[in-house]
């Protein structure tokens, strides 16, 4: 009997989910009221922190479909993924790699990197990321190590290639050659064919699905940050090969768009620092947040 169960979990830590009452209702979700805890956790937080936030969930929930509100909570992933207790892999759908191994907080744009250190998570694939990620400085925070080992692959939407130091051989996901990248992209590759290789080499067949949905292009989604290149119909064949192809551990969502409200006034100043400078969406952009998240809850085998 699977494991996975399609019935959505909300993790309400920003009220951003609350008002897609359509989705809700379709979807049969349940809602755990954690709005106490979203300026604590919001973009960066103290690992203490994460650690009390962690003890309101549940290991009887483990291996649902869970839905968590804006992407600046994408770190609550790792508590997820603690509560698996089997090998697996893990692949995500994000337009940032989310690998930094700079930053001394549990952070958004590092939790990739600190799921590596969970024993049981054996692989992680980022598919999806953009070009700003993947070159100068922020090359530097990436994780490069793991992505060497084979621990990591990301795969790009588009970017072909991007100056790279410090790796010698061929990978999964590109080559090295004369100081430079050469990324195997969705472009280049198709999303079908990519995630037939993907699932092919993937070191345990038990898969936890992250989306983050400023993955997608603007047409299909409104978040806190930049707008990704994939579609909707993309993403969702890479669900359903992994569902047919692998047993489903868990999966969550996240990448909806909320008013930011924190409690630590520095981090508050780090996360405006690092965050574009976007308008408040109207309620067209956010109805069609609603209606993503109804295609992926369909995808993972809701409805």
């Amino acid at each position: 009997m699977p494991l996975f169960s399609s019935r959505p979990r909300i993790l309400d830590v920003d009220g951003s989910l609350r008002r897609q009452k359509g989705f809700l209702e379709e979807s049969g979700a349940s809602i755990e009221s954690l709005a106490s805890w979203g300026p604590r956790l919001r973009y960066l937080c103290r690992r203490q922190v994460r650690q009390g936030f962690e003890r309101h969930l549940s290991t009887e929930d483990a291996h649902r479909l869970t839905y968590y509100g804006s992407g600046d909570f994408h770190h609550l992933t790792f508590s997820l993924l603690k509560f698996q207790r089997e090998p697996l892999s893990a692949v995500v759908f994000d337009q940032h790699p989310d690998w930094d191994v700079t930053s001394p907080f549990p952070c958004c744009g590092s939790w990739v990197n600190d799921a590596l250190s969970l024993p049981h998570v054996k692989r992680i694939v980022v598919i999806g990321a953009g070009s700003e990620d993947l070159g100068g400085v922020q090359l530097w925070r990436g994780n490069r190590a793991a992505l060497s080992s084979g621990r990591l692959e990301i795969y790009p939407a588009s970017l072909a290639s991007s100056l790279w130091p410090g790796i010698g051989r061929k990978l999964e996901c590109g080559v090295r050659k004369s100081g430079r990248m050469r990324w195997k992209t969705v472009e280049q590759a198709g999303l079908k064919n990519l995630m037939q290789g993907i699932i092919a080499r993937l070191p345990s067949r038990r898969v936890y699905i992250s989306v983050d949905k400023d993955c997608f292009m603007p047409s299909y989604a409104t978040s806190n940050w930049d707008a990704g290149e994939l579609r909707l119909d993309e993403v969702c064949l890479g669900i359903r090969m992994l569902r047919e192809q692998c047993e489903l551990m868990g999966a969550d969502v996240t990448g909806e768009w909320s008013k930011p409200r924190f409690k630590n006034p520095l981090f508050a100043a780090i996360s405006r620092s690092d965050h574009p400078i976007k308008p408040i969406p109207s309620s067209e952009e956010l109805r069609r947040n609603e209606e993503t998240n109804r295609v992926l809850w369909r995808a993972f085998g809701g409805g």
